[in-house]
């Protein structure tokens, strides 16, 4: 026995040893970024059960009205330099300095400028969406995070354990503060930001240091004179940004304005598990950009395969996750949140059934981006922001949450199918193959299989359709032999790499 450990143990590494230089470092981005996901997405949802809890379905509704309101703006703080800088960066480590000193003045502007106007605003705002004024007044100090956070060099250096050990921090600082601090009562809805800003300037302070150690000198620049550069580019990707801000948030503004907190409230509880479903292709369409960027400047379809392969991957292990999780929605819901909120299954359900559009739509986001095309990316954020605000101006008022998820799904919709002619004729073809409609066709089995088995026990008819889901997989193509047996090759490598100090500083 102990001669044939060894022989695996020599042929797994001889394995590890054969991967290639880009599956190495999609890998380890990947697994980086993964902890990160699912350690903010816990704790996410860890933070929301407590605040379900101790605040009142109103109160719930009002804090999620204020931070969508900030998140959008968020969005242009960053003013698209996110994607621009990280492209750079991938392309040439050198430039880091140069970007630092043009971007970061430029967001220090713009933060003051939409402080001023929150801050100036905030009455007017508290009566449209039933606030208390002094809440978006607090909130309006987390647009400090967007304008000194550096997780663009990160990404572009292809250091994602820094990123993830500053956002896992500055969560789980938040969510003991929240717990320490805010309880029931009617002071607790106004600490909430306040430690949420707490954390945000903790993480990026720790941060900066990070990438001084690398890049010493760092300095903030007001080059006025080189904006209107930066903002040829990134406008356009700015513009998508606070689009695709208002696609994610918009819903539960009209829903606060339109309805009452309340119906925002339930609106918020299934989006944050929709949400925490996408963790998985946030993380993968992250990693691949940098060797995106690279690819797209020398070999397109290697790019575009590239990009299949990960879309399929995500799609195999969501379908199955997301049947599952619709079907027992209104248990998990009233488990985790409180029955209060069992009567928002029917929108989680809904919002599950857009996962599969929204994760092709960010495929082809990532590839525009890459490019740049940036007009394609704003044309796309365009279409689905119309989209859902037109759907949604006539289900809300009628429908409550239930109207606000039809209008993400058709949101969802068309803008996938805009973002595919787009690319299309970008590339001359798309992200997909026949082995990504095998992965849908195996979804679409499943379904069936238990719709026409729910004349037996549901134990028994959820079993069927994995099995049939799991099994159209390997015997059409979707996932591979190979493909399964190489995991515990890719989770050796990773259990290999040493990330000490003296490595992030080479």
């Amino acid at each position: 026995r102990s001669a044939a450990a060894a022989l695996r143990m020599r042929v797994l590494r001889e394995r590890v040893a054969a991967l290639s230089d880009q599956t190495r470092r999609l890998t380890r981005n990947m697994s980086w970024l993964m902890l990160q996901e699912m350690a903010v997405r816990a704790l996410g949802i860890a933070t929301a059960i407590y605040l379900a809890r101790v605040l009142t379905p109103t109160q719930y509704g009002q804090l999620g009205l204020a931070l969508a309101l900030v998140a959008i703006l968020s969005k242009l703080v960053e003013a698209g330099t996110g994607s621009r800088a990280t492209r750079l960066t991938a392309i040439d480590a050198g430039s880091v300095r140069e970007t630092y000193a043009q971007i970061t003045g430029m967001r220090l502007t713009v933060a003051g400028l939409l402080m001023a106007l929150l801050v100036g605003a905030a009455p007017l705002l508290g009566s449209t969406f039933y606030f208390p004024p002094l809440l978006i007044m607090l909130c309006a100090f987390l647009l400090v995070r967007p304008a000194l956070a550096v997780f663009w060099a990160f990404r572009g250096l292809e250091k994602m354990h820094v990123n993830a050990a500053a956002v896992i921090g500055e969560r789980l600082v938040a969510f003991v503060g929240l717990i320490l601090l805010v309880d029931s009562g009617e002071q607790a809805l106004l600490w909430i930001p306040v430690v949420e800003a707490a954390a945000a300037l903790l993480m990026v302070i720790w941060l900066r240091r990070q990438l001084s150690q690398l890049y010493p000198r760092l300095r903030v620049g007001m080059r006025l004179s080189e904006w209107p550069a930066i903002a040829r580019e990134s406008l356009p990707l700015s513009l998508a940004a606070v689009l695709g801000a208002v696609y994610l948030h918009g819903a539960v503004l009209l829903l606060g304005w339109a309805a009452n907190p309340e119906g925002a409230a339930d609106f918020l509880i299934a989006q944050k598990l929709m949400l925490t479903l996408a963790v998985l292709w946030q993380v993968m369409s992250r990693s691949v950009f940098p060797s995106a960027s690279r690819l797209l400047v020398t070999d397109t379809p290697a790019a575009l395969a590239l990009v299949a392969d990960l879309l399929r991957y995500y799609l195999a292990a969501i379908i199955g996750l997301a049947l599952l999780l619709g079907l027992f929605a209104e248990q998990v819901l009233a488990l985790l949140f409180g029955a209060n909120y069992a009567g928002a299954a029917p929108v989680l359900q809904l919002l599950l059934a857009a996962l599969p559009c929204l994760a092709i739509s960010h495929s082809l986001l990532t590839l525009l981006r890459a490019r740049p095309l940036p007009r394609a990316v704003l044309a796309g954020r365009i279409c689905s922001a119309a989209v859902l605000l037109s759907v949604a101006a006539f289900t809300v008022s009628e429908h409550g949450a239930i109207g606000a998820a039809w209008a993400v799904l058709c949101g969802e919709v068309s803008a996938m199918l805009l973002l595919g002619y787009l690319a299309a004729r970008a590339f001359g073809a798309l992200p997909w193959n026949s082995r990504c409609n095998a992965v849908v066709i195996a979804g679409a089995a499943a379904a069936l299989t238990f719709l026409l088995a729910s004349g037996i026990a549901q134990i028994a008819a959820i079993l069927f359709a994995l099995f049939t889901y799991g099994g159209l997989l390997l015997l059409l193509g979707g996932i591979s032999r190979q493909e399964l047996r190489q995991l515990p090759v890719l989770a050796a490598f990773l259990l290999h790499q040493r990330h000490t100090a003296g490595r992030w500083r080479q």
